[in-house]
C-alpha cells in the first residue's frame, strides 16, 4: 500500500498507512514529534508552541500539561493520581484516596491517621449523626470531660476508678453503689431534713472507723465493734473510760445551769463555787460542809432541829430578821439601835446596865420619881433646874 501524505495547515504532521481491505491501525512517523519517550507508555500527544523538530511547534510525547487540561465532557478515569488537585466546581467521585491529608485550602481537615482536625462548627445534621452515634452503646472514652449539667435517664455504670475532680451532684432519685464507698477525704452529706428523702439510710451491720456529724445522724442504734454504746432508747452504754476532753465537756456541761437531776450522789467532798440552788427538797443525810466561801440561802432556812453556829464570825444577819424566841447565852452586842416595841423585859442576873438611858415621856427639868409598878414618871410639881430645887404643894399644903 502507498505512503499517503496528508497535510494539516502548513505543516507535514501526520503521515497515515492505508490498506485498501483494513482501516488504520495506528499513526506512523510522527516526524515532529519528540522520539526520545516515544518508547514510554502511559503518554498522550500535546502540542506544544515551541516543541517539534525545528522548535518552531509541534507534538510531544509527555504526561506533563502545564497550561491545564480542560474536559468539559464525562472523563472516565480508572486512576487518578495528584500532587494537588484543585476542583473548582462540584465533584463527584465514587472513591476519593489521598495518601497525606483531604484539606480545605491550605487548613487540613482530615490527616494521614484519618483524625478529624480544625472543624470550626457542625451542622444539625452532623451534630444528629453525632449524638445518635454516642447514644448507641456501647460506648468508650478515655477521657470524657463535661463541663455543663448532665443528666443519665438510666443506670450509669464505671466498670474502672471514675475520678470527679469537682465532686459528684446528685439532683434527683436513687443513687445505688452496689460496691463499698471509699471516701479517702471524708464523707460529707449536707442539707439533712428529718423524715425526708435526702437522709443517710444505712441498712444491716455497718463498720465506722470514724465519724464526724456535723447536724444529725439517726440510726436504731450505735456500736462499737460488738458493743452497743447507744441504745434505741438513747442510753449511753458500755463506756468504759473518759478521755480529758470528754472528761471537761461533761463538767463544763454540768456546771451550765439548769441542770436538773433526779438522783445526784456525791461521796466525796463538793465545793460549790458559786451559788447553789434547790427548787425542791434537798436531803443531806451526812450534812453540809461548807469549807470555804459565803453560802446565800435566796428562800426560808428552815431548821427544824435547830441551828448550831459556832466558831468563825458567828451568824452574821443583814436586812429585817423575825424571831418568835430569841436566846441568847453570851453577851450580845447591838451596835445600832434596839428597838423592842412591846417592851423590854430584863430580869435576873446583873438587871438592866446600860451608860445612858433615856425615857422618851420625860420631860427635861423634871425630878424623876418610880410610879406604879416601878415605872419612871415625872410631875411639874418637882423641878430641878441643876441649881434650885423647887418643890409644889407638899402633904396637901399650900404657899
Amino acid at each position: 500500500m502507498p505512503t499517503i501524505n496528508d497535510r494539516i495547515g502548513s505543516q507535514n504532521v501526520i503521515r497515515v498507512l492505508a490498506n485498501a481491505s483494513a482501516p488504520p491501525t495506528r499513526l506512523n512517523n510522527l516526524t515532529d514529534v519528540d522520539s526520545a519517550r516515544e518508547a514510554t507508555n502511559g503518554l498522550i500527544l500535546i502540542w506544544s508552541p515551541t516543541g517539534g523538530t525545528a522548535g518552531d511547534g509541534g507534538y510531544l510525547l509527555g504526561n506533563d500539561i502545564a497550561a491545564g487540561l480542560n474536559i468539559s465532557g464525562i472523563t472516565t478515569i480508572n486512576k487518578f493520581e495528584s500532587n494537588a488537585a484543585i476542583f473548582t466546581g462540584v465533584t463527584t467521585s465514587g472513591t476519593l484516596s489521598a495518601n497525606t491529608a483531604v484539606a480545605m485550602g491550605s487548613t487540613t481537615v482530615i490527616t494521614a491517621a484519618r483524625q478529624l482536625q480544625n472543624i470550626a462548627s457542625l451542622d444539625e445534621t452532623t451534630t444528629a449523626t453525632i449524638e445518635t452515634a454516642i447514644s448507641n452503646a456501647p460506648n468508650t472514652f478515655t477521657n470524657l470531660n463535661i463541663t455543663g449539667v448532665s443528666t443519665f435517664q438510666g443506670q450509669t455504670g464505671f466498670v474502672g476508678v471514675a475520678t470527679f475532680g469537682n465532686g459528684l451532684k446528685v439532683e434527683s432519685g436513687v443513687s445505688t453503689f452496689i460496691g463499698n464507698i471509699t471516701g479517702t477525704a471524708g464523707l460529707n452529706l449536707t442539707g439533712f431534713i428529718p423524715g425526708g428523702n435526702n437522709t443517710l439510710n444505712v441498712v444491716g451491720h455497718t463498720e465506722l472507723d470514724r465519724v464526724n456529724v456535723s447536724a444529725a445522724l439517726t440510726a436504731n442504734a450505735y456500736y462499737i465493734g460488738a458493743s452497743q454504746i447507744v441504745s434505741a432508747a438513747r442510753q449511753l452504754q458500755n463506756i468504759a473510760s473518759l478521755d480529758a476532753t470528754t472528761t471537761a465537756t461533761i463538767e463544763s456541761a454540768v456546771t451550765n445551769a439548769p441542770n436538773t437531776f433526779t438522783n445526784l450522789e456525791i461521796t466525796g467532798i463538793s465545793t460549790f463555787v458559786g451559788p447553789s440552788g434547790h427548787v425542791g427538797l434537798s436531803t443531806f443525810g451526812g450534812g453540809i460542809d461548807v469549807v470555804a466561801g459565803v453560802s446565800t440561802f435566796a428562800g426560808a432556812i428552815d431548821g427544824n432541829a435547830g441551828a448550831d453556829i459556832s466558831g468563825g464570825v458567828g451568824l452574821n444577819v443583814v436586812g429585817h430578821t423575825e424571831l418568835d424566841n430569841l436566846n441568847v447565852s453570851g453577851v450580845s452586842t447591838f451596835a445600832a439601835l434596839l428597838d423592842a416595841n412591846l417592851g423590854l423585859n430584863v430580869s435576873g442576873g446583873t438587871g438592866f446596865v446600860a451608860s445612858t438611858a433615856k425615857i422618851s415621856d420625860l420631860t427635861s427639868g423634871r425630878v424623876v420619881y418610880a410610879g406604879a409598878s416601878g415605872e419612871l414618871q415625872d410631875s411639874a410639881n418637882l423641878t430641878f433646874d441643876g441649881t434650885e430645887l423647887s418643890a409644889g404643894l407638899i402633904d396637901g399644903g399650900s404657899y
